[in-house]
């Protein structure tokens, strides 16, 4: 794509997500993201990202990649599980 600005479509099984720590999210400053398919850049995303917002922007290139809630229903809602068990597990390590 030669214009930054260019929306490109993007469905979370077209990605390949690297998510550190065997799936679990990292604190600030992890490696989880995707590589930008315009410029290359590692593109931080968080499973809260791909649940709760549409879109997620290269840092580099600023290439927008929306996230196709309806097409993507049923990953998201798998996200969203796993989410929640994670933060249940941390709830209950604390107490």
């Amino acid at each position: 794509m030669e214009n930054n600005n260019d929306t490109q479509k993007i469905e979370l099984n077209d990605i390949n997500l690297e998510f550190a720590n065997g799936g679990r999210e990292p604190d600030t400053g992890s490696a989880n993201g995707i590589k930008c398919p315009n410029c290359g850049a590692h593109i931080p995303v968080t499973i809260q990202d791909i649940i709760t917002k549409d879109s997620i922007t290269c840092p580099n290139c600023n290439l927008c990649l929306p996230i196709d809630k309806t097409k993507n229903n049923n990953a998201i809602d798998a996200l969203r599980k796993v989410k929640e068990a994670e933060e249940k597990l941390k709830e209950k390590k604390e107490s």
